[in-house]
C-alpha cells in the first residue's frame, strides 16, 4: 500500500512528525474497517528510515515489539511504541532490507517479518 501511495506518507521536522497523504491514510482505515488488512493477534509497525515510528496498529498482547501490556484491536494507539526493542528490530530492517526474527520475553516468543519499501524510505514490520 505504501508504494502505491504515490509519494511520503510522513515527515519530520526538528523531529516533529506529520502524517502525509491523506488518502493513503484513508485507504490504510478502510482496508483495516473492511477486515482486508487484519490486526488480530499480531501488530503493524511503519516506520521510517530513522528507525521511529510513524505508526502503529497493536492487536496482539502482550506485544513484545512495542511493550504493550494491552490489546487495542484496530485502533491506532497514542502512546510512544518506540522502545528498545522496536528500534533494534527497525535497525536489522533496515540493515538488512527485510526481517525475519523470533524473539522472546518472559516466556512468550513472537515472530518478527518485515520489509521496506521499493525505496526504501519506509518499513513495515
Amino acid at each position: 500500500m505504501i508504494d502505491s501511495a504515490g509519494g511520503q506518507i510522513s515527515s519530520r521536522d526538528y523531529g516533529s512528525l506529520t502524517l502525509q497523504n491523506e488518502t493513503f491514510w484513508s485507504n490504510l482505515k478502510t482496508a483495516l474497517e473492511n477486515g482486508v488488512i487484519n490486526v488480530d493477534n499480531c501488530c503493524i509497525d511503519i516506520s521510517d528510515n530513522t528507525c521511529r515510528s510513524v505508526q502503529f496498529l497493536e492487536g496482539l498482547y502482550p506485544c513484545i515489539l512495542h511493550n504493550s501490556m494491552a490489546t487495542f484491536g484496530d485502533n491506532m494507539t497514542v502512546y510512544t511504541p518506540d522502545t528498545r526493542t522496536a528500534i533494534l528490530a527497525r535497525h536489522a530492517l533496515y540493515n538488512e532490507g527485510s526481517l525475519y526474527k523470533i524473539i522472546e520475553s518472559g516466556g512468550n516468543r513472537q515472530m518478527l517479518v518485515g520489509c521496506l519499501t521499493k525505496d526504501g524510505s519506509y518499513g513495515v514490520i
